[in-house]
C-alpha cells in the first residue's frame, strides 16, 4: 500500500500511514528525521518572523512618509493662510494691489480670489 492510494479526505490515515513509516526507522535514521523537522520548523519560524517584520516596517515606512507629506502640507496651507492674511490686512491699509503682491508674492488673482 502506497500514500497516494489513501484518499485525500481521510487525514488520520495519511497521519497513520506518516507514523507506521516513520517506526521503520532505526534509531539514527530517526535521530537524523527529527533534526531535519526540527531544521525546518526553525526554517519556517525564521521567514514567518521576517516577514512580520517586514510587515512593520513597511507600516513604519509608510506612516513616517505620510506624517511627513501631512505635516508639510500643513505648513504650505498655514503659509498661504497667513500670505492671505497678510494681503487682507495690507489692503485695509490703503496699500495699492500691485504693492501687495509684490509684498506677499501673491498673484492678483490669488488675492481677488480670496477677497
Amino acid at each position: 500500500m502506497e500514500e497516494s492510494d489513501i484518499p485525500e479526505k481521510y487525514n488520520v490515515f495519511h497521519e497513520l500511514y506518516k507514523d507506521c513509516q516513520l517506526s521503520k526507522l532505526n534509531t539514527m535514521e530517526k535521530e537524523e528525521y527529527e533534526k531535519s523537522v526540527l531544521e525546518y520548523e526553525d526554517v519556517q519560524d525564521a521567514m514567518e518572523y521576517h516577514h512580520r517584520i517586514g510587515k512593520a516596517e513597511g507600516f513604519n515606512d509608510g506612516f513616517e512618509k505620510g506624517m511627513e507629506k501631512g505635516v508639510e502640507k500643513g505648513r504650505e496651507e498655514g503659509r498661504e493662510e497667513a500670505l492671505f492674511q497678510i494681503a487682507k490686512k495690507l489692503l485695509s491699509l490703503g496699500f495699492s494691489l500691485a504693492d501687495v503682491t509684490k509684498a506677499t508674492g501673491l498673484t492678483e488673482e490669488q488675492i481677488q480670489q480670496f477677497q
